[in-house]
């Protein structure tokens, strides 16, 4: 029998909801799933594929996950995504320097260091952020003009590694769109929306979880920043907004996004078997 590691982390150690969804599937095919925090004292060697999907305080212990990240590669571990892919996503100054600058974005500046930090912003509202983060860490909302505001935090977040000054985008109260893709082919959607009052759509911020079916233009703009990557991938998140009716990238998760496999009742096998694909 072979075995699959799936990645979680010791707060959360067993798999979630969405993922759970995949155990007996696999089971039938004669394929054991195992949980196993990241932090854990394993030989990963020993599995024939070491899936990361719930490693989620990674940022907290970020030069140590790269650390085992590397390990993984070092040792020739079958892991998904690849290491490669895990290393530069999970840093989100990928917005600025992997992303083909065609694609229409959130409007972003990295800021590296403290001579980084803009003296005034270009936009009206402003969102800032650490470019390693899960789930709205230390992310916050300004008005532009709020300079003194935004411009401390920035200097914070530096302290410790870059962070993420962008544009506010109004269109996030209408909704943020994430389609699931497994070996960069569309399987299911959904929208997350805030509550009134809040912009971070998060359930732990009062946001909600929608399935949703996308216009077949937002699946084909998704795809299509996905087949701009030379990266094999078995699973990839597209997060973005409908801006003037277009498709705006937020966010490309592909080292531990949630993938909600639980909203869509074709998503499991789809999953599944390109798990297997590349089992192989």
């Amino acid at each position: 029998m072979k075995r699959i590691a799936v990645v979680t982390y010791e707060g959360r150690p067993h798999l979630t909801k969405s993922d759970a969804c995949i155990v007996p599937l696999l089971e039938q095919k004669n394929v054991e799933v195992v949980g196993i925090p990241w932090t854990k004292s394993v030989d990963w060697r020993d599995f024939s594929l070491v899936l990361i999907r719930s490693p989620w305080d990674y940022h907290l212990h970020y030069q140590k996950f790269l650390s085992w990240i590397n390990t993984l590669k070092q040792n020739r571990v079958n892991v998904w995504n690849p290491p490669d892919t895990i290393r530069w996503n999970s840093d989100k100054s990928y917005m600025t320097t992997r992303i083909d600058p065609a694609t229409p974005t959130t409007p972003t500046i990295f800021v590296a260091k403290k001579e980084d930090i803009p003296e005034a912003s270009p936009w009206k509202d402003v969102v800032v952020k650490p470019s390693v983060g899960a789930s709205s860490y230390k992310t916050k909302r300004y008005t532009g003009t709020d300079i003194k505001g935004w411009q401390k935090h920035l200097s914070l977040l530096v302290k410790d590694r870059g962070a993420l000054f962008q544009q506010y985008l109004p269109e996030i109260q209408h909704g943020e769109y994430s389609l699931m893709f497994f070996d960069k082919e569309f399987s299911h959607a959904i929208i997350k929306k805030p509550q009134a009052g809040e912009f971070r759509i998060q359930p732990e911020f009062g946001g909600t979880v929608s399935p949703v079916v996308p216009a077949q233009s937002v699946i084909q703009s998704a795809r299509q920043i996905l087949l701009s990557l030379t990266d094999p991938l078995l699973y990839a998140r597209v997060d973005g907004l409908i801006v003037n009716n277009a498709f705006m990238l937020m966010e490309i998760e592909l080292c531990e996004p949630e993938l909600f496999l639980d909203t869509d009742k074709h998503a499991p096998e789809q999953f599944v078997n390109v798990i297997l694909k590349y089992l192989k």
